[in-house]
């Protein structure tokens, strides 16, 4: 006679726990790690104040030769600019820009529509465009609000009639 062997009964697939792969687990965690340090990076390179990209580069760039036939055309004016800037300390702090603008002869130009864009070369992504009312005999002034001082970008673009003229200038201002 013979002894039959002994079979372990069937478990049915219901009562059994399948466990993930301790690898998998790894994986799991290392890409959410990287995930993590992506949304970090990302957060904090966007979030600087300090970092800036120029508005419009890609139109500027592929709009290069009417720049720079602008810029000559600009230059054949010989006008000259003179900006002077003074901080105002009242209710509303600010500094007062003052723009002359003289032609060729060294005669005021009267009568232009003057814009000045401003910005902190630390702060480049704050940009301040103000349009300048003219005070009389070729000058122009607006009032902006504070900046810090340092080393700022003034872009001043003038347009009287036909004519436009367009300067940019680095200036530092203290206080």
């Amino acid at each position: 006679m013979t002894i039959p062997a002994r079979t372990e009964p069937k478990r049915s697939l219901l009562g059994q726990v399948r466990r993930v792969p301790r690898m998998l687990w790894m994986v799991f965690g290392l890409l959410c790690m990287n995930f993590t340090i992506v949304a970090i990076t990302v957060t904090r390179a966007t979030g600087d104040p300090h970092m800036a990209v120029e508005p419009n580069y890609y139109e500027r760039a592929v709009a290069w030769d009417d720049s720079v036939r602008a810029t000559a055309a600009s230059d054949a004016l010989g006008w000259v600019v003179a900006v002077d800037s003074a901080v105002v300390h009242t209710d509303a702090p600010g500094r007062v820009v003052t723009i002359r603008l003289t032609d060729a002869g060294g005669e005021p130009v009267i009568g232009a529509a003057v814009t000045v864009c401003v910005f902190h070369h630390a702060y480049a992504r704050v940009r301040v465009e103000i349009a300048c009312e003219e005070v009389g005999n070729g000058v122009y002034r607006t009032q902006m609000t504070s900046t810090p001082p340092g080393l700022h970008e003034v872009q001043v673009r003038a347009v009287r009639g036909e004519q436009r003229f367009e300067h940019h200038a680095e200036i530092m201002w203290s206080e």
